[in-house]
């Protein structure tokens, strides 16, 4: 699929995230990331 296509593509492609901070510093994100990994942790045990 061509990035044009992506009905959201042109409501984001604009935006500047250069001062967005890294996962770490937003609690509920890291919670997230967190939560993901011990998915996918779980996942490849098994």
């Amino acid at each position: 699929m061509s990035n044009n296509s992506d009905p959201l593509f042109d409501r984001y492609a604009d935006l500047d995230f250069a001062d967005g901070k890294p996962v770490a510093e937003v609690p509920a994100l890291a919670r997230l990331q967190a939560a993901g990994r011990q998915v996918a942790d779980h996942h490849a045990r098994g």
